[in-house]
């Protein structure tokens, strides 16, 4: 007795195919914001562990030299000698204008190439990291001076290096988005400070730990978080 072999065929209606297409876009529109929400929060992580590395360089520097932090000096003239190229020979590591704004010192949420001149950073692009200009960098007509890490009063409440401002990009004040500066021109208010991630910066501070502080917190808070040397 020969078996029937039955064929079945799935014909789908094109009503049935409008459901199905309305249910993956629906899907995706769910996933997307998780999806870039964990973008977001991989980009902190992946800063805030570069930022570390920073801290571990500088504290290297410091216990060679007799206590003195390295200077933040003209840190957006390309070549020049910085807190950079300072850490990066303390590490072991090549003082070369590329490593100066790659690696440890480019933030994962700096998404810009440019600053807007081909004069600063790496021909132009900037890692998005800079040195607290009010209390550790220098008056930039005197790029040697340094300051001992032990004179610091507090410490956990000064900020050492961290995300800087991507607002001056492009601008005539280009050059700011190499230091983290307390202070802005008539009109910018907190803009001097950075947002890169979902609002806040990351952020070393001088006894070593990095967290992030929304832009507002940090402006409010300048006074104390970039003392003023006495």
């Amino acid at each position: 007795m020969k078996k029937r072999i039955v064929k079945v065929k799935w014909i789908f209606t094109l009503i049935e195919l409008l459901v199905v297409i309305a249910v993956i876009a629906i899907l995706v529109a769910l996933l997307l914001p998780a999806l870039s929400k964990a973008k977001l929060t991989s980009q902190k992580i992946v800063c805030s562990n570069s930022l570390k590395q920073v801290g571990i360089g500088a504290f290297i520097y410091t216990n060679d030299y007799s206590g003195y932090l390295p200077n933040s000096g003209d840190c957006h003239v390309p070549g020049a000698d910085t807190y950079k190229t300072q850490i990066l020979m303390a590490l072991g590591k090549e003082p070369s204008i590329f490593n100066c704004e790659h690696g440890m010192f480019q933030c994962a949420g700096q998404q810009l190439k440019s600053c807007g001149s081909t004069a600063f950073g790496d021909n132009g692009f900037y890692g998005g990291y800079g040195w607290n200009y009010r209390y550790l960098c220098v008056d930039i007509a005197s790029p040697s001076t340094h300051y001992q890490l032990f004179k610091i009063e507090k410490p956990s409440e000064t900020i050492m290096a961290g995300d800087t401002s991507d607002y001056y990009a492009g601008g005539i004040r280009a050059y700011r988005v190499f230091y983290i500066y307390d202070w802005a021109a008539a009109g910018e208010g907190t803009y001097t400070v950075s947002n890169r991630h979902s609002g806040a910066g990351n952020y070393l501070w001088c006894d070593g730990h990095v967290d992030a502080r929304f832009r507002n917190v940090t402006w409010a808070k300048r006074s104390a978080w970039f003392p003023v040397i006495k």
